[in-house]
């Protein structure tokens, strides 16, 4: 069963004890970031190319949003497969190489208890 990328960061970011939705300040405007937690900011996206913007959203609001220590950017994929495709394999990769820890969640395991397994 396919899950929307709102209902997985609503159970994800629950499961880390997040704030979800936080709005913060950008120049002139605002942004949002699915999850914020004591440590990371996080965004939520679905194996599709269009969770390439995640990264950008993750590591901006990781750098505008005031907390001490400064908060880390994270990306977590939901998963449409048990392996990562060929989409999933490029956001994974683009992360690591840029720094933000990026997971691969295949979304048919999506329960708390299984979130919390694959956490550093």
């Amino acid at each position: 069963m396919d899950i929307s990328e709102a209902m997985a960061s609503a159970l994800l970011c629950a499961s880390l004890g997040g704030e979800q939705e936080i709005r913060y300040d950008f120049g002139d405007s605002y942004n949002i970031i699915d999850c914020v937690t004591e440590t990371h900011a996080i965004e939520f996206g679905l194996d599709k190319a269009s969770s390439r913007d995640s990264f950008v959203q993750a590591w901006v609001a990781s750098r505008h949003i005031p907390h001490d220590p400064p908060l880390k950017p994270m990306v977590y994929i939901v998963g449409r497969f048990a392996e990562p495709g060929k989409i999933g394999t490029e956001l994974i990769a683009f992360g690591n190489a840029h720094g933000i820890e990026t997971y691969y969640h295949w979304q048919a395991r999506l329960d708390p208890e299984a979130f919390r397994e694959n956490e550093r």
